[in-house]
């Protein structure tokens, strides 16, 4: 038997008409729950402004604090993905979505906030969390409030809801 042969033989066995199934790559598991992605664009001394995307479409602005290292760590949550519970805020007295196994940290809550540091005094408004509004300008989110009871009325909390956070 020549090598032309051993190939023609290997080719027949994954062919579609050999009835055979070439191997493929495992495919993730489907994901019957609820998608957010939050896509960065812009991070200055002042915060971390990107943009939200439900089930793929584009809903609201983002903003968060800047991507600066305090004692060793970044500030932002940590690229990656997170799944959210709606819990009641002890801080702001009402239901916000919590990011679950955040590493490192704990707490980390998506609620209202216009800024991410007040650009006159610093002043945090954020700490590790983000904010949303509905337009943007440098280092501001805008109807944040507004934005984000948009935001929680949008989703289906009787499924799973998991956040894609990418820099």
């Amino acid at each position: 038997m020549d090598w032309s042969n051993i190939i023609n033989q290997i080719i027949s066995v994954f062919s579609p008409s050999s009835g055979n199934t070439p191997i493929s790559s495992p495919v993730e598991p489907k994901f019957d729950g609820i998608d957010l992605k939050l896509v960065r664009k812009i991070s200055d001394k002042l915060s971390t402004e990107g943009e939200m995307y439900i089930s793929g479409n584009f809903f609201c602005y983002t903003i968060e604090l800047p991507k600066i290292s305090v004692y060793g760590s970044n500030v932002c949550i940590p690229a990656g993905t997170y799944f959210l519970q709606k819990y009641l805020s002890p801080h702001w007295g009402f239901e916000v979505p919590l990011l679950q196994d955040v590493p490192g940290r704990s707490s980390i809550e998506i609620h209202p906030s216009n800024y991410a540091l007040d650009p006159k005094t610093h002043h945090a408004y954020l700490l590790g969390c983000i904010a949303l509004g509905n337009s943007e300008d440098t280092d501001v989110v805008y109807n944040s409030k507004d934005t984000f009871n948009k935001f929680m009325a949008a989703i289906d909390w009787s499924k799973p809801v998991r956040i894609t956070i990418s820099d």
